[in-house]
């Protein structure tokens, strides 16, 4: 079995058990059945623990290749969302500002390790005490508690504060979070220009870094801003998608530009990637006549989407003709 393809399998995994929920849970705010946050549990487990095995495994069949790391980082950026919408069914956030708080946080720490990496040639997941691994398994722990008390577990007022459960655990996962990517910003400062043979075509003076992160920063407060809109009170669901989307769409082209060592596009990304995210958030908050608003919403979706996969194809099967390899099997092109 191919590497890229035990990847693709834990893919399918995690994202049949958010789909399940989807369909039980459309609007962040029903109860399912037990089972279904179960299955939802044991799909983003599968995926972890596969994501964690398959560079072992292309090691072991001697089949590594820097297609493999792509194609796992960019599962992950796609993957990322879909956690962050698993946290949302599970706690139940509805149309709030809490549903894009929790999917930003899920989304910052990933991202700044991605572009620390294209800056210093080091890819950081911890600060040796906590990181992606403990994470992780905490998350497993929030979800099997909701598989097996309930969401309604979370619920519960706290005393002498006006804040559920479910809102203070956001708070160590912001802390720690914080603390990560104030990690990431300091070592990217404070590291050594890397050797000429690792700069390639990659932008990195000052001003490029730091604008790098203006698309993502601009989709932050532009998904805060959509909470605002009356559609996201009662169907978050469609907006979620969208902006969730656009991030996990440039973090991937970040991936890209660090393993291929060449320029980060921002400045295309806004176009291609945050303008469509700006004048949805426009759009819902006009005070003017407007046609289904849901149609409007998954239409830029899709378009986000397929530029989204059109890029992650064309990138894969770019790399597979340059080292003649496959994709999804092992073994050389005829």
């Amino acid at each position: 079995m191919a590497p890229n393809l035990v990847t693709l399998t834990g893919l399918f995994c995690v994202g049949g058990g958010a789909f399940l929920l989807k369909w039980y849970d459309p609007y962040f705010c029903t109860t399912a059945p037990a089972w279904v946050y179960g299955v939802a549990l044991v799909g983003h487990w599968l995926y972890q623990t596969l994501d964690a095995v398959d560079g072992k495994h292309a090691r072991a069949t001697k089949s590594s290749s820097p297609l493999g790391q792509l194609f796992d980082h960019g599962c992950d950026a796609f993957t990322t969302n879909i956690v962050g919408n698993l946290n949302c069914h599970c706690m139940q956030y509805g149309g709030s500002p809490w549903t894009v708080f929790n999917t930003v946080l899920n989304f910052q720490c990933f991202f700044l390790a991605q572009w620390e990496e294209y800056h210093t040639g080091l890819l950081v997941t911890n600060n040796g005490v906590f990181g992606l691994t403990e994470g992780q398994f905490a998350q497993f722990a929030m979800m099997g508690s909701v598989a097996v008390l309930g969401p309604e577990s979370w619920q519960q007022p706290l005393p002498y504060v006006n804040m559920e459960l479910r809102h203070l655990a956001l708070i160590p996962m912001a802390a720690t979070t914080f603390v990560l990517a104030g990690g990431s910003f300091l070592r990217v400062i404070r590291a050594a220009p890397l050797k000429k043979k690792d700069i390639g075509d990659k932008d990195v003076t000052s001003k490029d870094c730091f604008m790098q992160l203006v698309p993502m920063y601009t989709m932050y407060v532009l998904g805060m801003l959509l909470t605002r809109a009356e559609m996201f009170s009662s169907r978050p669901l469609e907006l979620t998608m969208l902006w969730g989307v656009g991030c996990s769409f440039y973090t991937t082209q970040v991936i890209v530009a660090q393993m291929s060592k060449s320029r980060i596009h921002y400045k295309t990304a806004l176009v291609r990637i945050v303008a469509p995210i700006a004048f949805v958030t426009v759009y819902l908050s006009a005070d003017v006549d407007r046609v289904n608003d849901s149609f409007v919403v998954l239409i830029w979706a899709a378009i986000l989407l397929g530029q989204y996969f059109y890029f992650a194809a064309g990138t894969c099967l770019d790399l597979a003709s340059a080292l003649n390899i496959n994709v999804l099997s092992q073994g050389s092109r005829k």
